[in-house]
């Protein structure tokens, strides 16, 4: 550099204005722009001597050296001694060569003239990481650069901030920089090399954003999940600000962790178990911080609801009671959800002796929550279902009616307290045990499925509601079947409805026969039912008054065949 350079540059040198200048004039350079490199002795000259890999460089032949030089690129520069050149220059020529594994290399030359001559060119080629640097978003439009310098392998860095400004730093200290308005801006770190400009090495982008005050939280909902848990929603949280949940548990606000605004943009779950939150409530806020340290701001404080239900039971009504606490400040009212829709408003903050909910039918049932309001934070109980939201046992029904009606048993089932699913009839007949014989939702039952010889006949009920929840067990009601035969001696077919039909009295009579003869021994009427019997009729005709005889056949409980035959007479 001539004596004129150097005053120049001393001139510029020694102003703020000047420095400007030069600093603009060094970012004006491309980036290979830092001069060519050298061999040892100048018989080649690259671009690069370092970089990232994989690194590609230009060499050129200088003309130092007249004539063709000849080349290894992984030679010895301690023996350069070498048979086989991977290439040859002839002077001004050039050649690209491309290192793809990190390591360092040397290219030997050799002068094959009278007296071989050697030359040789240093290579390193780093890793491809980019520069170790992080940034913090500051109130004022401002950002600040970190440089952890020891852990890369850059001399310095060129940071474009990505609004047309670009800034050389040596990553000693923080970089400050502010932008003239707020926004999103792409800013680019390079790291650099003394010795080269770091040619294919990696940088580190950031999309930073600027804002000109705190952005502060919003706090939407809060929610409790279980007795140690709650769950906050919130607006999308700015990345990089620095932002911690804190609760008061009665002794005023503490930090209990800091939120990720990159992993929980928009909702955090909090556990803990030293927290009651089925018997105790908590506030609950947000706390945002720029990066700097420079400023704090609070959302609005959420409180949780304790909330808890008991006593379930089922009698006439289907009861339970819930009770609940949470904050008086800022409290306007408190409002009882049913399967998520609005179902009571309660005026009161705490209710510890406990409010009584009744219900006509389980199909009433549901979820329930309770939900108020505090400074625009809604907060949301736990969730909580009757009975844990498993099936109940409803009470017995009375038992069912029975009587006998001929080979058959007529069954009434009672009305029951619950909108019913269906009934299911238990009967014990010549077996030891109740078995069940009928799945049905009507009110009356004809059973005619009652096996032979059964002297005694058993029932028990049971109920299902339309939710599936299954009643206990009805008492046991239970019918002699008789086979003690009751006939008449006289009837009188006159249609004032008083002993109008000949039958024998009511029973269970398996493999049943009554035949009627007229005294000459006619065959007048016969059946195999014994509900019914002779309407006096023969022929379509009023039978004369008058004796007649009867014979009946059946089987008793024993399955012993019984017989009876007599007489009785027909009045008109």
């Amino acid at each position: 550099m001539d004596i004129l350079h150097v005053h120049i540059l001393s001139l510029l040198t020694r102003s703020r204005w000047g420095k400007f200048i030069l600093l603009m004039l060094l970012f004006a350079l491309p980036y290979g722009a830092y001069g060519q490199f050298n061999s040892s002795k100048g018989w080649i000259e690259s671009d690069f001597v370092a970089g990232c890999a994989p690194l590609s460089f230009v060499i050129k032949h200088t003309g130092l050296k007249p004539g063709t030089l000849f080349y290894t690129i992984d030679g010895d520069p301690n023996n350069p001694q070498f048979t086989n050149a991977d290439g040859a220059l002839d002077p001004g020529e050039e050649n690209t060569i491309e290192y793809l594994d990190p390591g360092t290399y040397h290219i030997i030359l050799v002068d094959q003239g009278v007296i071989r001559e050697y030359d040789s060119l240093k290579i390193t080629v780093y890793p491809n990481d980019p520069p170790q640097v992080s940034y913090n978003s500051c109130q004022g439009n401002s950002v600040q650069l970190e440089f952890r310098k020891d852990q890369d392998i850059y001399d310095f860095y060129r940071i474009d901030f990505g609004d047309n400004n670009i800034v050389e730093h040596d990553g000693e200290s923080p970089l400050n920089y502010s932008y003239s308005t707020p926004g999103v801006y792409r800013l680019t770190v390079r790291g650099m090399l003394n010795t080269g400009n770091a040619s294919s090495c990696r940088v580190a982008i950031f999309n930073v954003s600027s804002f000109e005050n705190l952005p502060p939280p919003v706090l939407n909902t809060v929610e409790v999940v279980d007795e140690q848990s709650f769950r906050i929603a919130y607006e999308e949280l700015e990345p990089n600000l620095n932002y911690t949940l804190e609760i008061n548990r009665g002794n005023g606000f503490e930090v209990v962790t800091s939120i990720d605004p990159d992993n929980n943009p928009t909702s955090f779950e909090y556990s803990n178990n030293a927290l009651s939150l089925k018997d105790s409530y908590v506030g609950i806020r947000l706390m945002v911080a720029d990066d700097c340290g420079t400023q704090t701001i609070y959302s609005e404080t959420g409180y949780t609801i304790a909330f808890s239900l008991y006593d379930e039971s089922v009698d006439d009504d289907i009861e339970m009671t819930i009770a609940w606490l949470t904050s008086t400040t800022d409290f306007s009212d408190i409002r009882l959800h049913l399967n998520g829709l609005e179902w009571q408003t309660y005026s009161e903050a705490e209710n510890s002796n406990g409010q009584s909910l009744s219900f006509n039918s389980c199909t009433e049932l549901g979820t329930l929550q309770m939900v108020s309001v505090f400074n625009g934070v809604t907060s949301l109980s736990q969730s909580l279902e009757p009975f844990n939201g498993q099936p109940f046992t409803l009470p017995a029904p009375p038992a069912p009616q029975i009587s006998v009606r001929g080979a058959v048993v007529e069954v009434v089932l009672p009305a029951t307290n619950f909108p019913l699913g269906r009934y299911i009839l238990y009967r014990k007949d010549i077996e030891t045990d109740f078995a069940e014989i009928f799945s049905t939702a009507e009110t009356e039952i004809t059973d005619t499925t009652i096996p032979p010889g059964t002297s005694e006949v058993c029932y028990r009920l049971v109920y299902e509601d339309a939710c599936g929840n299954l009643s206990e067990t009805s008492e046991q009601v239970c019918l002699i079947l008789s086979t003690n035969l009751g006939v008449p001696n006289a009837f009188s077919p006159n249609g004032d409805g008083i002993n109008d039909i000949f039958k024998v009295s009511d029973g269970i009579y398996n493999n049943f026969v009554l035949s009627v003869y007229s005294r000459w021994g006619s065959l007048v009427f016969e059946t195999t039912n014994p509900s019914e019997g002779w309407d006096g009729n023969f022929n379509g005709e009023p039978a004369a008054s008058g004796t007649y005889l009867y014979r009946v056949s059946f089987e008793n409980a024993d399955n012993q065949p019984i017989r009876r035959t007599g007489s009785f007479i027909l009045i008109r």
